[in-house]
Formats: C-alpha cells, structure tokens, sequence
C-alpha cells in the first residue's frame, strides 16, 4: 500500500513539474509582437548607423575646415611678421 501511495505521489509531482516546463517552455516560432519590435529595433539601429555616417563625415569636413583655417593663420602670421620685420628697418 505504501508503494502504491508513494508511486502515486511521484508521478503527480512529475506531472506538475511538467506542466510548469509546459508553460515556460520556448517556443520555436516568434510571436507577432516580438517580430514587430525586433523590426523596429533593426530600423531604430539602421537610423542610427545612418546618422553616425552623416556626422563622421561632419566631422571630417570640418576637421578639413580647420586644417585650411590654420594654414591661412600661419600665412598670415608669417606676412605680419615680414611686415613688422620691414617696417622696423
């Protein structure tokens, strides 16, 4: 009688347990909502790849800028020196 009442008992515990793994268990398939924000998630980082292009070629545009400024200032800085060196004489 008591193996019956224990082989009862373990057999519905394993059944519960299955039941729990059941309702957790992974599905293979995505459900609508999932694939819906997976695709806005991808369209959200495409954007911000987009936009970090854009300002990468900012920023090297006005590194470029920069770049022409400071040798404008050095000539510059060099014909006011020429022109402070010849009025001294």
């Amino acid at each position: 009688m008591r193996t019956v009442k224990k082989t009862f008992v373990h057999i519905m515990a394993g059944l519960f347990l299955l039941s729990l793994l059941n309702l957790t268990a992974c599905t293979k398939y995505a459900k609508d909502d999932d694939l819906k924000q997976l695709s806005e998630q991808k369209a959200a980082a495409e954007g911000a790849e987009r936009e970090l292009e854009v300002k990468r070629a900012e920023q090297r545009q006005l590194e470029q800028e920069l770049a022409a400024k400071r040798a404008e200032l050095q000539e510059v800085a060099k014909t006011r020196d020429e022109v402070l060196k010849n009025a001294g004489q």
